[in-house]
């Protein structure tokens, strides 16, 4: 399976475990990882210019999340 590893700088520069793979495939152009969120995995769009992420409700139930009241 082909992975993607995302860095902490900060851990990087603490040496602590800076590193966090993801699996991923391709959609077309469109990069798809599994991260784990809640120790389930789900499938993301990754995108570099993104400012923020968002979740429907599906997959909020799907990764166990939970939104405050």
């Amino acid at each position: 399976a082909k992975t993607i590893t995302f860095r902490d700088p900060v851990k990087v520069a603490q040496q602590a475990n800076p590193d966090r793979e993801a699996s991923y495939r391709m959609d077309g152009t469109t990069m798809i990882i599994r991260p784990k969120l809640n120790g389930r995995e789900c499938d993301m769009i990754f995108d570099t210019g993104c400012s923020l992420i968002a979740f429907a409700d599906r997959h909020m139930d799907e990764c166990g999340l939970v939104l405050p009241p």
